[in-house]
């Protein structure tokens, strides 16, 4: 039989796993940045209608009110953010 020791992880542990997982999702979000941003510039209008679905889509959501659509909404929220981050950035090159 295991301990509970052995099975529950320290709280250093969960830390440094949690950053771990946070440095992970920072990469990822740098890398999609960058490859949204180089389609862009190959297929010029692109980030632009990303940013139109995602728009009508989180319309739609807010206009269910649920809780996983408040959900959705929060993350579309993000992803707008994002994009039009991203969009910014391209007009200055």
């Amino acid at each position: 039989m295991t301990s509970l020791s052995k099975v529950t992880m320290t709280s250093e542990e969960q830390s440094k796993s949690s950053s771990s997982r946070d440095i992970e999702v920072a990469a990822c979000g740098y890398l999609l940045h960058g490859l949204l941003q180089r389609l862009d510039q190959q297929q010029r209008g692109l980030i632009a209608e990303m940013i139109e679905g995602i728009a009508n889509d989180q319309a739609h959501m807010k206009s269910r009110g649920t809780a996983e659509a408040n959900e959705g909404v929060a993350i579309a929220d993000e992803a707008l953010r994002r994009l039009r981050l991203m969009e910014a950035q391209l007009k200055m090159l």
